[in-house]
């Protein structure tokens, strides 16, 4: 028995000398993983906007992380965000974003009326699209009496039209 834990000890005292003998990176595989090689993992997206409680006349800045695995991906196929008014088809836009890096997409979108608004954002990286909708209330408005209004433009999604950089962001209801 004590033949044994003399061995015993002898490997353990081995191995921890071996470790604590090497210098940084020796004996150590660098296995680094970047975004989008495990495409069983869902991609991420933290999606917010400031002011969270903007007034009418107010910009708000919509603002994507996005992330697989930890790691940011800087480099998404696709990073759009659509905002439409409630039950408005006239105020409807798919709006590309500005790559910020490091897994950073951003937006500035003027709200130029009191009322309740919808910004979905749709990401496509890694081979996967997600999306997801956040309403925005701008100004003091009835929130309930405004949503019990069937919202007409959920059901026209395809119909959207592309904003194009140098317009305005300024549409008369």
């Amino acid at each position: 028995m004590k033949k044994k834990l003399s061995i015993i000890s002898s490997v353990l005292l081995l191995g921890l000398m071996t470790a604590c003998g090497q210098t940084e990176g020796e004996g150590q595989s660098e296995v680094t993983t970047g975004p989008c090689e495990n495409t069983l993992v869902p991609i991420e997206v933290d999606f917010s906007f400031e002011p969270e409680h903007p007034e009418s006349g107010q910009s708000i800045q919509f603002t994507a992380h996005v992330t697989h695995e930890g790691f940011a991906v800087e480099d998404a196929e696709d990073v759009k965000i659509e905002i439409w008014e409630h039950a408005n088809p006239d105020y409807h836009h798919k709006v590309e974003t500005e790559n910020e890096g490091n897994g950073v997409y951003t937006l500035e979108w003027p709200f130029q009326e009191e009322g309740v608004y919808y910004a979905y954002y749709h990401v496509t990286a890694c081979s996967m699209h997600r999306m997801e909708k956040e309403m925005i209330v701008v100004g003091d408005v009835d929130v309930e009496a405004i949503t019990a209004q069937p919202d007409t433009v959920t059901t026209k999604m395809e119909g959207f039209h592309e904003h194009e950089d140098g317009d305005d962001h300024q549409h008369n209801h």
